[in-house]
């Protein structure tokens, strides 16, 4: 996890322009480097700790802002303490949504390849034992289209279903779902 530190507002006087940056250091020392060759003053507007993802939140906040962005992190906008807050919340909801999401689609990943890898093994063991899908749904008293979306990877199959295709084709609901190397 990155560290924490502080995003800033600091508006360059007389300009109507605010920069939104982020620093682990003090802010006071951030804005005298950047007041270094500045045309005008530089002056805090508003700053606000950030526990975790400092960089991630700031990107966040600037892209919130888009509509207002002129040039690098300059922006044409006016914000203070509680603008900013409830900036930096709305950015770190976004990140927690998009980290779910990722989540999300590691655990869809994994369900697909285990939907494949088990209907792989049933696919072969049918073939195996020269049963056909139909046969073997029909021994198993559900349609045939189960086993051919369950063979293709394409259905899960509860696991009532699992049980009686193992039993069937007398293999283990432990094979068929990976979980072991001997049928």
């Amino acid at each position: 996890m990155s560290k924490g530190g502080y995003i800033y507002v600091i508006t360059a006087v007389s300009t109507g322009l605010v920069k939104i940056g982020s620093t682990t250091g003090a802010v006071e020392d951030r804005v005298k480097v950047l007041q270094t060759g500045q045309p005008f003053t530089l002056e805090v507007v508003a700053q606000v700790p950030v526990e975790e993802r400092l960089v991630q939140v700031e990107h966040a906040v600037q892209t919130l802002l888009v509509n207002q962005k002129l040039r690098g992190e300059w922006f044409a906008t006016t914000l203070d303490t509680d603008a900013l807050q409830a900036l930096i919340q709305q950015a770190q909801q976004i990140l927690k949504t998009r980290t779910q999401g990722k989540l999300r689609t590691t655990a869809q990943q994994y369900m697909h390849k285990q939907q494949q890898l088990t209907g792989g093994r049933i696919q072969a063991i049918r073939t195996e034992r020269r049963l056909t899908q139909k046969a073997l749904a029909h021994q198993c008293g559900f349609p045939y289209q189960v086993i051919n979306r369950v063979e293709q990877g394409h259905q899960d199959i509860y696991a009532q279903r699992l049980a009686l295709i193992a039993h069937t084709l007398n293999v283990s609901a432990d094979y068929l779902l990976g979980l072991t190397e001997q049928p």
